[in-house]
């Protein structure tokens, strides 16, 4: 969390995704930090209507979140909402 709180304050749009080995529903909320947290299961839901389980390699479920919040955040495909190096 801590470097994500240094992007957010110098000025990125900052996600971290949390994932358990579970199936439990995702949620989304904004830390006082400036960071967007998105935590849930690796296989439970992240939109109304999902399935209750879906089976998913961890890299499957980033990657697909991350473009998820990408398409969100950038609908144009400006290029504003770039993934930064881990």
């Amino acid at each position: 969390m801590a470097e994500a709180a240094q992007l957010a304050a110098r000025g990125h749009v900052v996600t971290l995704l949390v994932l358990w080995p579970d199936a439990r529903r995702h949620r989304l909320r904004f830390d006082p930090r400036g960071v967007w947290v998105q935590s849930g299961g690796l296989f439970g839901p992240a939109l109304p209507g999902d399935p209750a389980f879906r089976y998913w390699r961890f890299a499957e479920r980033a990657a697909f979140e991350e473009a998820r919040q990408r398409a969100q955040r950038d609908p144009a495909g400006s290029g504003i909402a770039e993934t930064l190096p881990s």
